[in-house]
């Protein structure tokens, strides 16, 4: 059993498999897996103790939360869901405000900073329109830095990103497409990558939960390409007693090795024992599964990240390239776009106010950081930071007379300890969306409730499906949601909920949003 930090450095819990992330929540670990019955009865023995004190705590508490609740101003009936989930009446914000209305209907610690999570995503993507608008889009151009002939570039292939925050693999197809109309089938010198855009971001991809190759945890770059992505597929093979590993999109300078052994359990659950590490940590292109995977498996998926986003991009890119009878006799480099030369294709990314939809709706958090980075540049061009990101989002809200103070948006995701908003803030926020030009695409970019994104199917059979425009935040201790709620009475409430204690993601936090939102929709 691992230990995990809190958000808060004095709070530590224990966690069996932490994901860290928007909707993934961590089982509750087994008391007991062995048979070893002498073990068993002192674990019980002290178990028993420990929950006599701790009921006649939580009693304690329990009554000290009423008073506590009785002076909140909170609906009865979430109070008594609060009181009976042993919630902490100082642990959540929840303000509630009538759409065009001058007063809150509920609030509740409205000034108190709290983590949002992944709800601070909706601030990210407000700042994004008001700084860029809806129609905003971004060019990433490639340019030939020597000589064109006889369907040969004698010389390098530039690729400049422009920190495109959703630049897949089928745009890059048609990129490449651009550039052999363009009359290039051989590059005789090398792939040179210019990230220029962004500063290099020295941040360590496993810092926020010690998983670096899961794909939320992807460091942003400005020509970052299918959020390096990989598709792992192991199959068991009989003969050779272990999984085979294949890989899409096929990576030619990737390569894996499967040290996976068959077993004869079955094929149930959705976490076999599979490892993935680096035999060389300086290297990032070589990567061993170890591990078991039962035999009665026809395949196991994995989607990680593995390489560094220039050898990804260049794997990519040789793949991408050769469909096109395409040849590139050289390696890949950092570089920058030679003074003086011109574009030889250019390709448009999708306009932000598409972009913001799979962001929100989805909770993509590399789409966010990219985001804050981009707001950045808008400062400093060359070089951006996430300091620069966060200087020009303060500005915005600032301008917009929005309620800053407690407010740390850190990378823009969500995906921090640090990140801090309060429920005036969310409150206010939404609000002035919705009284702004870019109303609709900025709530069509919240998850419609029961019907799309995050909330379908948590909302699916609920009596609001469809009726809410939500974006959620979960992570370790903290439980949040904002958006817009349509209540049966017609009225629509601009509504904010977070809460922050230990363990709160575990049922009880989704538990009280839950309540909150019906008693909305009920109003």
């Amino acid at each position: 059993m691992r230990r995990r930090r809190h958000l808060d450095s004095h709070l530590i819990i224990r966690v069996g498999a932490v994901r860290g992330v928007e909707d993934f929540g961590d089982a509750e670990p087994h008391a007991c897996e062995s048979g070893r019955f002498g073990r068993v009865n002192q674990y019980v023995v002290k178990t028993i103790a420990g929950w006599l004190a701790l009921t006649a705590v939580s009693c304690w508490l329990f009554a000290g939360a009423s008073a506590a609740f009785a002076n909140a101003g909170l609906p009865a009936s979430l109070e008594s869901v609060a009181t009976q989930a042993n919630i902490d009446p100082g642990s959540f914000a929840l303000i509630v405000h009538p759409i065009g209305g001058s007063e809150p209907l509920v609030s509740h610690n409205g000034d108190k900073p709290l983590n949002p999570a992944s709800a601070i995503k909706a601030a990210t993507a407000w700042a994004a329109l008001e700084k860029f608008g809806p129609a905003h889009q971004w060019t990433t151009e490639v340019f030939a830095d020597g000589e064109i002939s006889d369907e040969t570039l004698t010389g390098d292939l530039v690729i400049r990103g422009d920190g495109d925050p959703f630049l897949v693999i089928e745009d890059l197809w048609r990129l490449l497409r651009q550039v052999r109309y363009k009359g290039v089938r051989t590059i005789t010198g090398d792939l040179v990558i210019d990230d220029s855009k962004f500063a290099t971001d020295p941040t360590d991809p496993g810092s926020f939960d010690e998983q670096p190759h899961r794909l939320y945890n992807v460091i942003p770059t400005a020509t970052l390409v299918n959020f390096n992505a990989i598709e792992f597929v192991l199959k068991p093979n009989s003969q050779k007693g272990l999984a085979d590993v294949h890989i899409f999109p096929p990576l030619e300078n990737l390569r894996v090795e499967s040290q996976v052994k068959l077993s004869k359990r079955k094929c149930k659950g959705t976490s076999p024992k599979i490892v993935m590490s680096y035999p060389n940590h300086d290297v990032r292109n070589h990567i061993v599964f170890t591990g078991s995977l039962p035999s009665a498996c026809k395949r196991y998926r994995l989607n990680r990240t593995a390489m560094t986003a220039a050898q990804y991009l260049y794997g990519l890119f040789q793949f991408v390239w050769s469909q096109w009878n395409g040849e590139l006799r050289g390696q890949v480099r950092a570089g920058a776009v030679r003074s003086g030369l011109k574009p030889l294709v250019q390709w448009r990314s999708k306009p932000l106010g598409e972009l913001v939809r799979p962001l929100n709706k989805w909770s993509n958090n590399v789409m966010a950081r990219t985001l804050t980075l981009n707001l950045g540049a808008t400062l400093k061009p060359i070089g951006a930071t996430k300091t620069d990101g966060q200087d020009v989002m303060m500005g915005l809200f600032e301008r917009a007379k929005l309620p800053v103070d407690g407010v740390r948006i850190d990378n823009g995701s969500g995906l921090s300890r640090d990140v801090r908003a309060t429920g005036n803030f969310f409150s206010a926020l939404l609000r002035r969306a919705w009284a702004q030009p870019t109303m609709p695409e900025f709530v069509s970019s919240l998850s419609i409730a029961g019907k799309d994104g995050t909330t379908k199917r948590r909302y699916r059979h609920s009596g609001f499906s469809g009726q809410m425009h939500l974006k959620t935040g979960q992570i370790d201790d903290v439980v949040s949601v904002v958006g817009y709620v349509q209540a049966k009475s017609g009225k629509r409430y601009a509504a904010v909920f977070i809460a922050n204690q230990r363990a709160i993601h575990r049922g009880r936090g989704h538990k009280l949003r839950d309540a909150v939102l019906n008693w909305l929709f009920n109003l």
